[in-house]
């Protein structure tokens, strides 16, 4: 006996997570571009916004979603880039991430 499996129901849980993911990324961009254009930083946005991308880039690979899952490692290195300072948090790199976030919706 085999029990069939409802992908929409996967794919609904993913969407959902992915939402929230997304929702706390703005949050912290958000966090994140304020404090810097005080002059100060906010190391803790920072890790919240790489957690969070992480955590959905891991779900996109586990439900097969390889474009996504690269578009997101490729947003990961950027800002890591940016945690060790080589690369400085500009309205670029801000107006960069909000169009990611856009595109990930």
């Amino acid at each position: 006996m085999s029990e069939v499996i409802d992908l929409s129901i996967l794919l609904e849980e993913y969407l959902d997570d992915a939402s929230g993911h997304l929702d706390s990324v703005e949050t912290a961009l958000l966090a994140l571009e304020k404090s810097s254009n005080s002059g100060g930083s906010d190391p803790q946005s920072l890790i919240s916004i790489l957690g969070n991308l992480h955590t959905l880039k891991g779900n996109s690979g586990m439900m097969g979603f390889t474009p996504v899952q690269q578009y997101i490692h490729r947003l990961e290195s950027v800002l890591k880039m940016v945690q060790e300072q080589e690369e400085p948090l500009s309205a670029a790199v801000f107006e960069a991430f909000y169009t990611a976030v856009s595109s990930l919706r």
